[in-house]
């Protein structure tokens, strides 16, 4: 029981099977192996932006299986995780211009 919420175990294995496939895709993507074609593109956007678990949850709380608030606090989660990479990406690229 997390907090009240009671997560059976195929759930909970569920959840950590997407979990890791968003990071084995993102790694993917990061080594830079995949092409150029629209599923190349979209791989590339789906994984980077690491949407795989996002989808899993919300396709739980579409069968009623977790609540709506989960999902938005996941969706807030990731997307602050990716705004300090995109800032840490930027402080680089600025540290590199003025070398």
């Amino acid at each position: 029981m997390i907090s009240g919420l009671k997560i059976p175990f195929l759930l909970l294995v569920f959840l950590t099977a997407s979990a890791y496939m968003d990071e084995v895709g993102n790694d993917i993507i990061d080594r830079k192996e995949i092409n150029s074609r629209f599923v190349g593109v979209f791989l590339k956007y789906f994984f980077g932006k690491r949407w795989l678990l996002k989808v899993a949850v919300l396709y739980l709380v579409l069968l009623g299986l977790f609540p709506m608030y989960l999902l938005v606090a996941l969706i807030f989660f990731d997307e602050s995780y990716l705004l300090v990479e995109e800032y840490g990406k930027a402080r680089l690229k600025q540290k590199k211009q003025k070398e």
